[in-house]
């Protein structure tokens, strides 16, 4: 009986491999491939923009600087709001329930999948993953800077000035409070609108709307955002659209005489040419705004139509219908920052003068308010936020106005939430490091005076079209947003609450200072420099070819003046001399060999 033979692969009738050996070539192939394309892209970049090189000295040292802070003290830092985050964790893990009538559930649902994988109340394991939050946030920075400079080399220096080794940034990321997850979702709506200005697709601009509704999930003052991030997205289409159309028309002059006579030539008549002529330059002009203008407004309606449901889904399940009850106590606080507690309308006058009564002692805080009078806190501080929305309704012009100055005065002041420990390792670098960066922190009070700037370069015919111009004005459309936001429903703790903006402020101003630094030296001071080497070369130049030329004659003359018996008959040793000059002793000459 014969034995049967086992094949490795079933070969048809063509000759060919079937799909079982197919299968396991491909996948021993597919390393191969994906290490080729690796070093082939690598390669690419060495040679080109070099943006892997940048990405990897930003992450090297955005890691380190993690690693010398968390070394220093590496005890994990609750604060006061930490136990409100973990209880709405734990109550995520035990009921599945994320709706919360304090607090979003962005950053609970964090805190649970942690507690899920490293063990319930590990909260070590929960500042570590913040910590490395951190450093893919200066990724984001490094890369955002990228696209809108084009310049590996300013990127990576904006990349860690604005995150990666920014140790301010880092003492209120390492605490357990949101803002690690904040800075990172901030700067990834920020990246994926300047992806979405580079591409104008469609499928950019929903990936724009995820990650703001990831966002507002995380921190709630920014439900409000789609509204002006679409508006801007459409403004910028359609001033690159005009742009371009404008450009086509000073192109297309020339081109149109010589495409008529080609279009007599095809016997085409003229009316018909005009018109597919006018129906092309209608589609390229319009592409962009027609092309985005459904998706913008479709994204916008469903991000505030989940807002709502949002407001539903707390109401069934917490019984605060709304999206925080913090919201009446935060506007509490602005009517006692503003003193205008007297100004109630008649129904709370009551509440005015009790209010005012803790204002005249010098009283800052709403919760010393509420919680001294359980009238004020009852059914989630109802009354408060119907005091104080009653006083802003009577005098919003007084609000506003009140409001404005915030806009500027708060960016100044900071300190630092996370201290450098004097008695842990590298106590005293990282101190130095800290006070540098608190000085840098004080160049976003220029923030404004940026903003400023990029409007009248958006409104500039010139600059207008440009995608550095816009993404930049992107990205400092999303730090005014929050700053206006923060400025109007903050009583209090402005640093804490500018955090996760500070590098888009950063990014703007320090961008805006490094791009006009570097036009000016490509404008004014490399020509000039380019002049002065030029002089040097050509003055240096002829002295070396007047001494070259001396030397050639001494040479010369020192040959013409030796006996061929003198010069040294080894091979190579000046041949052309011993070829053309006579011996000055009358000897007949001779070969040299």
């Amino acid at each position: 009986m014969r034995t049967p033979t086992q094949t490795p692969d079933r070969v048809d009738a063509g000759g060919t491999v079937g799909a079982p050996g197919l299968q396991r070539r491909l996948a021993a192939l597919a390393p191969r491939l994906l290490l080729g394309r690796l070093r082939t892209a690598l390669r690419a970049d060495w040679h080109g923009p070099r943006f892997y090189v940048g990405a990897l000295v930003v992450l090297v040292l955005s890691a380190l600087t993690v690693a010398a802070f968390y070394l220093n003290h590496p005890a994990s830092e609750s604060q006061a709001d930490t136990h409100t985050y973990v209880d709405v964790a734990r109550t995520i893990l035990a009921h599945g329930q994320f709706m919360s009538a304090e607090r979003a559930p962005g950053y609970p649902a964090l805190i649970a999948v942690v507690f899920a994988v490293a063990g319930r109340g590990n909260l070590a394991a929960v500042q570590l993953v913040q910590g490395i939050l951190f450093v893919l946030s200066g990724l984001e920075a490094y890369a955002l800077a990228f696209l809108i400079l084009r310049r590996s080399t300013l990127a990576s220096a904006l990349g860690l000035l604005a995150v990666g080794s920014n140790l301010l940034l880092l003492s209120f990321v390492k605490p357990l409070l949101s803002e690690a997850v904040t800075l990172f979702l901030v700067l990834t709506l920020a990246l994926a609108l300047t992806l979405l200005l580079n591409s104008w697709q469609p499928r950019d601009l929903w990936r724009v709307a995820g990650c703001a509704l990831l966002l507002y999930l995380t921190r709630l003052e920014w439900v409000y955002v789609a509204g002006p991030l679409m508006g801007f997205v459409l403004l910028s289409a359609w001033l690159r659209d005009r742009e371009e159309r404008s450009d086509g028309s000073r192109r297309g002059r020339s081109g149109r005489a010589r495409g008529w006579q080609q279009a007599q030539g095809q016997g085409q008549e003229q009316e018909q040419w005009e018109q597919e002529q006018w129906e092309q330059e209608q589609r390229e002009g319009a592409s962009r705004f027609r092309l985005l203008l459904p998706h913008a407004v479709g994204a916008t309606v469903l991000l505030y139509a989940l807002v709502v449901g949002y407001i539903l889904l707390n109401g069934a399940q917490t019984g605060y219908r709304g999206l925080t009850y913090i919201q009446n106590v935060n506007l509490l606080g602005k009517v006692m920052q503003y003193h205008m507690q007297t100004e109630a309308p008649p129904p709370y006058a009551a509440q005015g003068v009790l209010v005012d009564g803790y204002v005249q002692q010098g009283v800052t805080s709403p919760w010393l308010v509420v919680n001294d009078h359980p009238s004020l806190s009852r059914d989630y501080y109802a009354l408060s936020g119907a005091y104080a929305s009653a006083v802003v309704k009577a005098h919003p012009v007084e609000f506003v106005l009140k409001t404005l100055p915030l806009l500027v005065t708060t960016l100044g002041p900071t300190y630092l939430r996370s201290q450098v420990a004097s008695s842990g390792p590298l106590a005293l670098p990282l101190t130095w490091v800290m006070g540098l960066f608190v000085l840098v922190h004080r160049s976003v009070v220029l923030f404004p005076v940026a903003v400023l700037l990029l409007v009248g370069m958006l409104v500039w015919r010139r600059t207008r079209g440009l995608v550095a111009v816009q993404a930049a004005a992107g990205v400092a459309l999303l730090a005014a947003y929050d700053l206006a936001i923060t400025a109007l429903g903050t009583y209090g703790d402005y640093p804490r609450v500018h955090i996760p903006i500070e590098p888009l402020m950063l990014l703007v101003v320090w961008g805006l200072l490094l791009a006009g630094g570097y036009m000016a030296y490509l404008r004014w001071l490399r020509p000039g420099l380019s002049l002065y080497r030029r002089r040097w070369q050509a003055r240096n130049g002829g002295q070396s070819r007047a001494a070259r030329g001396s030397g050639t004659q001494r040479r010369n003359a020192s040959a013409a003046s030796t006996p061929v018996s003198a010069v040294s008959t080894k091979t190579g040793a000046y041949p052309h001399t011993l070829a053309i000059t006579p011996a000055t002793s009358g000897a007949p000459m001779t070969n040299g060999a």
